[in-house]
């Protein structure tokens, strides 16, 4: 019954919840973009004549970002143009091994949705993610098997009407730890939704 499968959730929650105690997420990398003074994303304007400025690699949160056809938006960058590609690459991370990518991304109002993501010297979860219309979702990918300091690289999928938002870009990775204060909660949010 749904009482059965609720209590069989929760005791499971606790048994495969607490695997992650003793575990601790360390941020590799973060980029915010909050110096980017330009239009467009962050102030829900997703075409016309907005992010019109090139983005400054310099005004980043963290140095070394290659940007083709970049441009500042309002705390967030625009890559492409209507008859160019775009991308931007990290600079290169510190890291081996396993992570986690999250960022944030949405398409130029009428544009294409598919975005390209790769990495050098190791493997993403997947190569492409489909975006929202004029308006950011967030992603989180996984990466495995970094050998040396790789770099990411997020392009659009065509040479022309391309156009994408890019913000929030983190890499975090989880090591064990010395089962510290990690605390897990769980919450019972379906409780009242009985069918």
């Amino acid at each position: 019954s749904d009482l059965s499968l609720r209590l069989l959730l929760i005791v499971a929650s606790f048994v495969f919840g607490s695997s992650a105690w003793g575990q601790e997420t360390t941020t590799i990398f973060s980029e915010t973009f909050k110096n980017f003074a330009g239009t467009g994303g962050n102030d829900n304007s997703w075409s016309g004549s907005v992010a019109g400025t090139d983005a400054k690699t310099t005004s980043a949160d963290n140095q070394g970002w290659s940007f083709i056809k970049g441009y500042a938006a309002k705390q967030c960058a625009k890559f492409g143009t209507k008859s160019a590609v775009g991308s931007a690459t990290t600079p290169q991370l510190n890291f081996t091994g396993d992570a986690t990518l999250t960022f944030r991304a949405g398409a130029w109002s009428g544009d294409a949705k598919t975005l390209n993501i790769s990495i050098s010297n190791g493997t993403l979860s997947q190569a492409t993610v489909t975006l929202a219309d004029g308006a950011f979702t967030e992603y989180s990918i996984s990466i495995t098997g970094v050998t040396s300091k790789p770099k990411i690289t997020f392009s659009g999928n065509q040479a022309s009407k391309s156009r994408f938002f890019l913000d929030d870009v983190v890499v975090t990775q989880t090591t064990s730890g010395g089962g510290g204060d990690t605390k897990t909660e769980h919450s019972l949010a379906s409780e009242s939704s009985e069918a």
